[in-house]
């Protein structure tokens, strides 16, 4: 029911840096179901309806398939993801030829896969949305596995300042 905090999210999309990581994710999806069928609207960034699933629980390794918001293309981060959500696809991805990335972003704003993920008790997969202003996963990402994700997050942020 907040409609101010999901119209801003909305008005700073492909404008100001994004990361989102679990429940901040779910809240960039279409909507949320919660346990008595009630559907809640979120904001409608991501192509996605979330409801209760099974526990998603564990550390993760995370290897960059691509350079994005968070890490160049081959660096490996730790996090863990630790849910009782999921996923149901619902569309294709609007068009988001309006988000002004960074010149070395080769996805021309587009929003990519960031990761391959594997860890313990899981099959190796690839998960989330990323380019060079935007980020949404399920990893809760442990900053201090890399020294280049607060760089790469300061320098997303100098480089959107005058936007």
């Amino acid at each position: 029911e907040s409609k101010r905090s999901l119209s801003s999210i909305k008005s700073l999309f492909g404008k100001k840096p994004i990361y989102a990581e679990c429940g901040g994710m779910l809240i960039l999806g279409e909507s949320l179901g919660d346990s008595n069928g009630h559907e809640y609207t979120m904001s409608k960034l991501l192509p996605f309806k979330s409801e209760i699933g099974k526990l998603s629980v564990g550390y993760r390794k995370l290897k960059a398939i691509r350079t994005t918001l968070i890490a160049k293309e081959g660096e490996e981060l730790i996090g863990h993801e630790f849910h009782k959500w999921q996923l149901k696809p619902t569309s294709n991805f609007k068009d988001f030829k309006h988000i002004n990335v960074s010149k070395e972003d080769k996805s021309n704003g587009t929003l990519v896969t960031p990761w391959q993920i594997s860890g313990w008790g899981i099959n190796s997969f690839k998960e989330g949305w990323s380019n060079s202003i935007f980020h949404a996963s399920w990893i809760h990402l442990h900053w201090p596995s890399s020294n280049n994700i607060l760089k790469n997050w300061i320098r997303a942020i100098e480089n959107t300042r005058n936007i």
